[in-house]
């Protein structure tokens, strides 16, 4: 088993060291933590690929009919601003039946 450090794996995710280490403390990526510096396996790499891929089904749809959970955590800026996205495409959003802040 091959391990790398924290250098090298943000290398090889594409992403930055310090991004990498926030997700390594918070828990949400697995790795192991030797000698006070955190080492990333192979089956570490790939999780992690897993967790952050989108995958068809998760992505936010304008045309999603279970969306009105997310619709209504929006700011009143991202909501005008997504109307204003999708009304361009033909597709209109209306806040109807989402409460106010």
């Amino acid at each position: 088993m091959i391990l790398l450090d924290l250098g090298q794996a943000a290398a090889k995710l594409q992403c930055s060291e310090r991004w990498l280490a926030d997700n390594l403390r918070s828990g949400r990526f697995p790795a192991k933590k030797i000698a006070r510096k955190w080492m990333l396996s192979d089956d570490d790499i790939s999780a992690i690929l897993q967790i952050c891929s989108v995958n068809e089904s998760s992505k936010f749809s304008a045309d999603s009919s279970n969306n009105a959970a997310a619709l209504s955590s929006m700011t009143k800026t991202s909501l005008r601003r997504l109307q204003k996205n999708t009304s361009a495409h033909g597709r209109f959003i209306g806040t109807a039946g989402l409460r106010e802040p």
